[in-house]
């Protein structure tokens, strides 16, 4: 029974507090608007980066690392379905390199090849209310998935004179063999343009220029503000093609794209939010409904009584500070520090004290009713009726009563326990 009357209470307060709540459902943070009902737009991220590649080409070799890095483009549009899981769309466009140089005559291949990859990735968001807030300001993730890769190798084989290179075991590069009688030719030593103008194949194999591939990634994302981030990560890219650098040696070819990005996280769209195209938010947030001079969304006390002075926070103008509003103080002068009644009337002892006396009555009685409840008993009766209730209810709500909602809860509790 005590149950019972415990969840009557709640729903009456609930559906007296309705209104209020309402009124803060528009200024929610962003993850329990989404408990009401509110979906997202996938965010969308666009970026750049280098390239490395990793095959049969170069391996161990003396070559510099910036001779081969190259840059990369991206797209990224990711929704997140589950404050853990998301599923992502990538692209990717650049180009791979290496090169490799030695006194080996063949050991100084080098090729470039221009690619473009797109696929599907999973990603678990550690900023998931387990691991990390999900407003943190720093959310680390990772990811893996699946992708279909296209590429198309060439090779710089010739100088600008369209003349083939030729490597010599001095270390030196000519447009001549290495022969005895070229051996003093100085006027044939000439240099890499890196101009890749030869499409590399394989005599052997008309092998197929895509493939898939699995990129795995890991990163981090640093929140702006609540709709631009920075992405930074570093996605490895396992492929199925050992011919990307037009060399098959065994083992499939690689590569690492290192990225930074910037993130475009669309504002939450409501479900209602046809319903309500025609509202006048911009109206509404300006309004003053009691017409006191301060706008409700600032207004401590609304439904203030017509023509009343008011302070900047909308309450009535308690001048004399004895807790009754200006307005209804039947003594507007009282002293500070005395005992006033519900009407700002100072108390001296001997009406005190008759005050005690009655409440003796009424304990005797039987009706033994908590001071912090008397203010709602209109009737004097020693109990709390429906109405008195609902009275109390409505007084707290139109700022005339300066009590709680605990207090009201409190009230409420008493009405089914007397």
């Amino acid at each position: 029974m005590k149950a019972i009357r415990s969840f009557s209470a709640v729903a009456l307060t609930f559906l007296a507090c309705a209104g209020a709540f309402a009124q803060y459902e528009d200024n929610m943070p962003e993850d329990t608007s989404a408990i009401l009902g509110e979906s997202k737009i996938p965010s969308v991220g666009l970026g750049a980066g280098v390239l490395t590649f990793n095959g049969d080409i170069g391996n161990g070799l003396n070559v510099s690392t910036y001779s081969y890095i190259r840059a990369g483009y991206h797209l990224n549009i990711e929704e997140r379905f589950h404050p853990m899981f998301g599923v992502a769309f990538n692209g990717v466009m650049g180009k791979l390199a290496q090169s490799e140089r030695s006194t080996d005559p063949v050991s100084n291949r080098n090729f470039e090849a221009k690619i473009m990859q797109f696929g599907l990735s999973g990603v678990f968001h550690f900023d998931n209310d387990q691991m990390l807030k999900r407003r943190s300001n720093v959310k680390p993730y990772i990811s893996a998935g699946f992708a279909y890769l296209k590429f198309d190798p060439y090779g710089d084989l010739k100088d600008k004179d369209d003349i083939a290179y030729n490597y010599w075991t001095d270390g030196s590069i000519r447009n001549v063999q290495e022969t005895p009688t070229n051996e003093f030719c100085s006027g044939c030593i000439t240099s890499r343009d890196y101009t890749y103008e030869t499409q590399l194949k394989d005599s052997l194999t008309n092998y197929q220029r895509s493939t898939f591939s699995i990129p795995i990634g890991l990163g981090v994302v640093i929140r702006l503000n609540d709709n631009f981030s920075i992405g930074l990560g570093s996605t490895y890219h396992i492929t199925f093609s050992d011919y990307i650098d037009n060399e098959k040696k065994g083992g499939n070819d690689g590569y690492l794209y290192s990225h930074v990005s910037i993130i475009y996280g669309f504002p939450p769209v409501s479900a209602q939010g046809e319903r309500y195209k025609d509202v006048d938010f911009r109206t509404i947030d300006n309004s003053d409904g009691d017409g006191d001079g301060v706008k409700d969304i600032y207004d401590r006390c609304l439904n203030t009584p017509k023509d009343v002075k008011v302070t900047k926070q909308g309450c009535p103008v308690d001048t004399d500070e004895d807790g009754v509003a200006d307005y209804l103080d039947k003594e507007p002068a009282t002293v500070k520090g005395s005992m006033v009644d519900e009407n700002g009337v100072t108390q001296t002892a001997e009406m005190i004290a008759k005050k005690a006396e009655e409440d003796a009555k009424v304990s005797a009685s039987g009706n033994v009713m908590p001071k912090e409840f008397r203010f709602a008993d209109k009737n004097k009766d020693g109990a709390i009726s429906y109405d008195e209730v609902t009275g109390a209810i409505d007084s707290l709500f139109e700022g005339e009563a300066n009590i709680s909602v605990e207090t009201l809860y409190k009230l409420i509790e008493y009405f089914f326990d007397q």
